[in-house]
């Protein structure tokens, strides 16, 4: 989902709030209006993966927080392949169409430009936000560890690829704040 979000943020006419800001919903029990409320957001994208093997289900819906309205929902199932890098995208029209949002040419680049297009170092990457998040609620170092080795092995794969940075960067700024 985080990098739906990093899709989001390509468009101007979007304010998208962090991943960090909207993790903390995750397993709380609020309605949704508290929740746009708290985060001052008119919509919320909420969505979940499931992903047995190399099958995978993505499911997604806008919702408006002021009624609690679906403005839309998709389910989308397939491998996971490199065709998960054009899913992303997608979503990010989806919703900009939604709320009938113009993406200008630059934005439409923007969003075609794919993060990485190896599959394993996104993998990697996705595993080590994992360990980074288990960090966060446990505070057991072994966690961190995981995360930036996972994070290192994706810079093997793809050298480029700048959220493997980012990941880095995150697990040793949680690290610091903590200590």
């Amino acid at each position: 989902m985080e990098e739906i979000l990093n899709q989001l943020q390509k468009i101007s006419e979007l304010r998208v709030k962090s991943r960090t800001s909207a993790e903390q919903y995750r397993n709380e029990v609020k309605d949704i209006q508290t929740i746009g409320e708290e985060l001052s957001v008119a919509f919320v994208l909420e969505g979940s993966v499931r992903k047995a093997g190399d099958d995978i289900r993505i499911s997604t819906q806008l919702i408006d927080v002021k009624t609690g309205d679906h403005l839309w929902s998709e389910t989308y199932d397939g491998s996971y392949t490199q065709k998960i890098f054009d899913f992303q995208g997608n979503v990010a029209k989806k919703v900009a169409s939604s709320l009938n949002i113009i993406i200008n040419p630059d934005e439409e680049k923007r969003l075609d430009k794919k993060s990485t297009t190896e599959i394993m170092a996104f993998d990697l990457y996705w595993r080590g936000m994992d360990m980074v998040d288990n960090y966060m609620v446990t505070d057991e170092e072994k966690y961190m560890e995981s995360a930036n080795v996972l994070f290192e092995k994706a810079l093997v794969v793809d050298p480029d690829y700048a959220l493997a940075v980012y990941g880095k960067g995150h697990a040793l700024k949680m690290k610091a704040d903590r200590t």
